[in-house]
């Protein structure tokens, strides 16, 4: 067998393997190695890789000194043969060379600007972002320390160093970011290489810039995550760690995943728009993702925070309960209170004729699906049942009987014997249905074709609403994930059940519930109780004072009407809770009415009564109807510890004694706190401007002005100006045309 020669390295003599030559090539390895072996050397020689290692190592150190030197010499590939006849051996002509090409760079890029930067620290032994000092600190990259310069505008010198904690996969999170702090000013002198060099560094950062980098963890900020995704970054986290039946993919990670799937309920945008956002190729597979992820989070997060299954009836009784629930309508400590109510998904219409009549709602007349909620007295989600068909067969009480008689998941496993079950007036029908299981009923009381209920039924609705409002707090946070506030494509029905327990998952594990005093309602229960047996007298003595004709009331202005003064715990105190307080403000606003006095001022009429000085009455519109006013009366004493001695209004439950209505919340507010003052300053945004910027189209101008010449008066006035009829029996009836709309 023949015997070939084994290669050896051209500068340090050393045998080479074939397969490990390097070959020398024209630019700075050839360069490098001729100096290092003091000889001529062809670009086809071979390197060894000590020797190649030695090369790398000094162009490390050199940083970019000889940048242009290889940008000459690859463009001269072409002419290697020239070259090595022209490469001389002799250390001190090449070093001559290199001067002498210095002195040309210098030459030739003598133009410069000086430019006044933030700097950061220069020293190598410490932090850049904590100060630490720390021999396990990193050096920063060149890309890391032009993305701090963009991001800040501060300049970090190279071979500048952080700590490790600081870096999220080689890269400086976006807290660590925010945390450097410029040292001090220096003078950044900068020339046409430097200029272009920085130019191509910010080109590549803006190019290689996702808008939304969610494999990076701290590349957002709390509130960025918030507004993309609805979670808060530590809970966004949480939901990641969750999954395990998910892995990450070519094309996208599990933190991507997640991040398009919540974008998608928090924005509720379409798959385009997503996949604009997140770099992905076709909405396609944003679909995909979001099928996926629905799975996963259905599978490994879902049932730990939703369904009956997840919870016990002790953790209910112990957290969930409210002490106001409790002392209202349980007889013993073992006695659970839940919420039952349907919310609404309007969904397009669809071109199925059975599917368009079984989602239309005769009540809403929208299509729609429906869903029902169970959750408990603070606002903690049991369960989600459904959705439901919109249409009149699927009533609220129809839907309940279905889930209990058909004990979907386990409900009737769950909830016990006596259970109290807080319900609308819509679900009269089923309650039959729960007394025979076992179930106590609560629910606000009808009217039956009265105009008001009595003190009694008035009394009672208000220990139902004091506690079923959290359902409506519940539902207007499902809304707050848009994709269920708008309206949902039919395409998507399929999967609106799934995604309906994610979001009510992430509201149990991550949203704060609808009350959060759970063990602070004692007292207030035992002032409802106490007032429950109540007589309202003042609707008595009004009765009997009407007819007798006992009563003169004049109207004032409020800022005249001598009322006790009261702040807004006392108002609070009376309608044992905030809402009436806070739709009282809204009543207000609406019986402000121009000044007779001044045009430029508003006022708030009362009246006031001629032979009780201890009376005054407000009468207000109702926000409903324009023509119904309901009339909030309110007796007091100036001079008493306790000033408010009665109150009574005609709106539908304005006879109660626990609590009272807004119309008496609101004379009560403008009258002692307000003390009649009237706010002038109107935000810009407020309802009043906006009612500005609608046009009427109720209000109408006159046709033409009335005047004395009589130059007009045989002349008709039809649409098109210029035709003009001057007949006697058009004149007759254009005097009576004119005649009518005076009228008008």
């Amino acid at each position: 067998m023949p015997r070939y020669e084994r290669l050896k390295c051209v500068a340090c003599d050393g045998y080479v393997d074939l397969n490990r030559k390097q070959l020398v090539g024209v630019g700075l390895w050839k360069l490098f190695l001729s100096a290092r072996s003091l000889k001529q050397v062809n670009s086809d020689d071979t390197g060894c890789t000590d020797c190649r290692m030695k090369y790398l190592n000094w162009l490390k150190k050199v940083g970019g000194d000889f940048d242009h030197y290889a940008e000459h010499s690859g463009s001269s590939v072409h002419n290697t043969g020239y070259i090595d006849k022209q490469m001389d051996t002799d250390v001190g002509i090449i070093e001559q060379r290199v001067e002498i090409n210095a002195q040309t760079e210098i030459k030739s890029n003598t133009e410069t600007i000086m430019i006044p930067i933030e700097r950061c620290t220069k020293s190598h032994r410490e932090c850049i972002v904590c100060g630490l000092r720390d021999g396990s600190l990193k050096v920063l990259s060149k890309d890391q320390r032009t993305l701090v310069f963009v991001k800040r505008g501060i300049l970090v010198p190279a071979g500048s160093r952080c700590c490790s904690n600081h870096l999220y996969n080689q890269h400086l999170d976006f807290d660590s970011i925010s945390q450097i702090r410029a040292d001090q000013m220096e003078r950044f002198i900068c020339d046409a290489n430097r200029l272009q060099e920085i130019l191509n560094d910010f080109r590549l950062i803006l190019v290689n810039q996702k808008s939304f980098d969610f494999d990076n963890p701290y590349s957002l900020n709390d509130q960025d995550y918030y507004n993309v995704t609805g979670l808060h970054r530590d809970q966004f986290d949480q939901v990641v760690k969750s999954i395990k039946s998910m892995h990450n993919s070519h094309n996208r990670s599990i933190r991507v995943a997640v991040a398009i799937f919540c974008a998608k309920m928090r924005l509720g945008v379409s798959n385009d728009v997503l996949a604009t956002m997140f770099h992905m190729c076709d909405k396609r597979v944003i679909s995909k993702i979001i099928h996926q992820t629905t799975n996963a989070l259905i599978k490994d997060f879902a049932p730990a925070y939703i369904g009956f299954a997840h919870i016990s009836r002790d953790s209910v009784l112990k957290s969930h309960q409210t002490e106001l629930a409790s002392a209202l309508f349980t007889d013993d400590n073992q006695q659970v209170v839940v919420v039952m109510d349907g919310t609404y998904l309007f969904i397009q219409k669809s071109m199925y004729n059975e599917l368009q009549r079984r989602t239309y709602s005769t009540h809403k007349h929208r299509h729609l699906i429906k869903p029902m909620i169970v959750t408990t007295t603070n606002g903690y989600i049991l369960s989600v049942l459904g959705p439901f068909f919109g249409d009149y067969r699927n009533k609220d009480a129809k839907i309940i009987q279905h889930c209990l008689l058909n004990n979907e998941q386990d409900i009737l496993k769950w909830l016990k014997d006596d259970d109290i079950i807080i319900l609308d007036r819509g679900f009269r029908d089923v309650v039959p249905t729960m007394k025979m299981l076992g179930f106590q009923t609560v629910m606000p009381s009808f009217l039956n074709g009265r105009p008001q209920l009595t003190t009694e039924e008035a009394n009672e609705s208000r220990l139902v609403t004091a506690n079923r409002w959290v359902i409506e707090s519940i539902n207007g946070k499902i809304k707050q994930w848009k994709f269920f506030n708008n309206i949902i494509q039919n395409s998507a029905i399929p999967y609106i059940e799934p995604r309906l327990h994610i979001i009510c998952a992430f509201i149990n594990a991550f949203a704060s519930r609808a009350t959060n005093n759970t063990h602070g309602g004692h007292e207030i229960a035992m002032q409802m109780r106490e007032r429950l047996n109540r007589k309202n007298d003042l609707q008595q003595q009004l009765i009997q004072l009407n007819n007798k004709n006992n009563l003169v009331w004049k109207k004032y202005n409020g800022e005249m009407c001598i009322f006790p003064t009261m702040n807004e715990d006392d108002v609070r105190n009376i309608t044992f809770g905030t809402y009436q307080i806070r739709m009282a403000k809204s009543y207000i606003q609406d019986h402000l009415t121009q000044s007779i006095l001044n045009d430029d001022a508003m006022e708030f009429l009362v009246e006031l009564c001629t032979t009780r000085e201890d009376l005054v009455r407000v009468r207000f519109q109702s926000r409903h109807s324009n023509r119904k006013h309901h009339v909030a009366t309110v007796q007091f004493h100036v001079m008493n510890e306790d000033p408010i001695r009665g109150y009574y209004c005609t709106c539908t439950s304005g006879a109660r004694e626990v609590g009272c209505c807004v119309h008496v919340a609101a004379v009560l507010w403008h009258l002692g706190v307000q003390r009649g003052n009237i706010d002038q300053n109107v935000h810009p945004l407020s309802a009043i401007k906006l009612m500005e910027a609608v046009h009427d189209s109720t209000q109408y101008s006159r046709l033409h002005d009335e005047s004395d010449d009589d130059d007009d008066d045989d002349v008709r006035y039809t649409i098109n100006q210029d035709y003009i009829d001057n007949s006697d029996d058009l004149h007759n009836a254009t005097e009576n045309s004119d005649t009518d709309s005076d009228n008008f």
